[in-house]
């Protein structure tokens, strides 16, 4: 993501200034179009998100932006077996 601040009246974009605004107050919504549990962000949550999670634990592939938060399924902060665990259980359960 790139900020670009302008300080004087610019084109009417969703975010054209720092933090939004020009009192700087903003904040973006990271969480917004985020699935949990989509983690190479396909549209569909399959074998192929827990190989995305797997190999980030191991630091083979670290994730970022979105994908880090669809990996943190129990959102403790932590990628590790417990959201293993709960990818497992939504494919099961579909």
């Amino acid at each position: 993501m790139s900020v670009i601040d302008i300080k004087t009246d610019a084109i009417n974009l969703p975010w054209n200034m720092l933090r939004g605004n020009p009192h700087r107050t903003g904040f973006i919504d990271t969480m917004d179009g985020v699935i949990f549990g989509d983690i190479n962000i396909d549209g569909s949550i399959n074998i192929l998100d827990i190989v995305a999670q797997i190999n980030h634990i191991l630091d083979y592939h670290p994730l970022w932006g979105s994908a880090l938060i669809a990996a943190d399924l129990n959102m403790d902060g932590v990628i590790n077996i417990q959201d293993i665990i709960l990818i497992v259980d939504i494919i099961i359960s579909n």
